[in-house]
């Protein structure tokens, strides 16, 4: 099942998976932090790896979630009112695999409340990615996208925060030179010290971007 297939390598991101699950297990701190339900936002550029964090993260943690995960998405490639339509037909998929059962005709709200019960039943915690969901979606629609348990953990990943929802947001900027040198190197080992500082100069001009660290690593291999 998702969140147990063992995801790609990720370089460095230790303090981003560690925010992510402090900010998904935040109810269970209510004096630590102004909020309080088990929801994160994963915002970042494109190409920026938030995707492939969310699947370390459901892959690192998997212990914590008995019940799984489900995933959802991506929508990035929509506009809001084509995800609004979509997002419905996406989790009706999820709770008919998950329940083994034919729920096509149901809308949001019954869909929502019916995997919500049938989570709260098993009594297993159960952690939701949604990926990539657009933005100019206000508060009021982004809190649909949850499911009315307090057994669920959902990850949002976006390209755009979505203030003023009350959530918690961990942003994820580009890799340290050191850290975009050991991705470079994966595909394409320096040969000397002076290769390895143009890396490293390299790596810190383009911001630590992992998409463009690997292309060029691609391209002089």
């Amino acid at each position: 099942p998702p969140g147990r297939r063992p995801p790609p390598r990720l370089v460095g991101r230790y303090p981003e998976l560690w925010s992510v699950h402090s900010a998904l297990h935040a109810a269970a701190f209510p004096g630590a932090t102004p909020y309080s339900r088990p929801v994160a936002v994963l915002r970042g550029l494109p190409g920026a790896g938030k995707t492939a964090l969310a699947e370390q993260y459901a892959y690192l943690f998997h212990d914590a979630f008995g019940g799984g995960v489900v995933r959802l998405g991506p929508f990035g490639h929509l506009e809001p009112d084509d995800f609004l339509a979509q997002f419905p037909l996406a989790l009706a998929k999820a709770a008919a695999d998950r329940l083994g059962t034919d729920v096509s005709g149901l809308d949001l709200d019954r869909l929502r409340e019916l995997l919500a019960d049938r989570i709260d039943a098993a009594g297993e915690r159960v952690l939701v990615l949604v990926d990539d969901v657009p933005a100019g979606l206000p508060p009021a629609v982004l809190d649909r996208l949850l499911l009315p348990s307090e057994r669920v953990h959902t990850l949002i990943t976006s390209r755009f925060g979505h203030a003023p929802w009350d959530t918690a947001t961990v942003d994820l900027t580009g890799l340290t030179p050191e850290e975009g040198l050991r991705l470079f190197a994966e595909f394409r080992a320096p040969a000397d010290d002076a290769e390895r500082a143009a890396v490293l100069r390299f790596a810190d001009r383009c911001g630590g971007h992992p998409v463009t660290l690997r292309a060029t690593a691609f391209a002089v291999r």
